[in-house]
């Protein structure tokens, strides 16, 4: 995939399964491949007055500062989510609010890719994600450099 830089210098890179390239996508933060459940809870998609608002979804990567998320239901660019996300690998559950900041179509199947930024409103989520990021089984992530 070829794409045009600054200067009319062109940029090549590897595409990856989003066709984005990946020396093109810009990161905050490293991310980790991981695919965990998460609830999403998003009070205004609640049409039917006995309905949850809740829809399953999987993360497929997750980093300190957000998540891509996996679904079947899409959302509008700026809704701001409760999400529950279940980490398997550490047993523990990540309750944190994320605002929606992209939204791509699979190409091969009815599911949706979402781009989520957290909004950390309590240190307790941030500690929580550099425990289950970058902790050893047994280790205290505050320990780490």
């Amino acid at each position: 995939m070829d794409f045009r830089g600054i200067g009319g210098r062109e940029l090549t890179g590897r595409a990856n399964h989003t066709g984005m390239s990946c020396e093109m996508e810009k990161r905050k933060e490293k991310r980790f491949i991981e695919q965990d459940d998460v609830l999403i809870k998003d009070e205004g998609l609640v049409l039917d007055p006995g309905a949850d608002g809740v829809i399953y979804g999987l993360t497929h990567d997750i980093s300190l500062s957000g998540t891509r998320i996996i679904s079947q239901q899409v959302f509008p660019v700026g809704c701001v989510w409760r999400l529950l996300i279940d980490f398997k690998r550490t047993n523990e559950f990540l309750r944190v609010d994320g605002q929606v900041k992209w939204v791509k179509k699979s190409k091969n199947a009815q599911l949706f890719h979402i781009g989520v930024e957290f909004l950390h409103s309590y240190p307790d989520t941030t500690r929580l994600l550099i425990k289950h990021l970058y902790g050893r089984q047994g280790e205290d992530p505050s320990s780490l450099s």
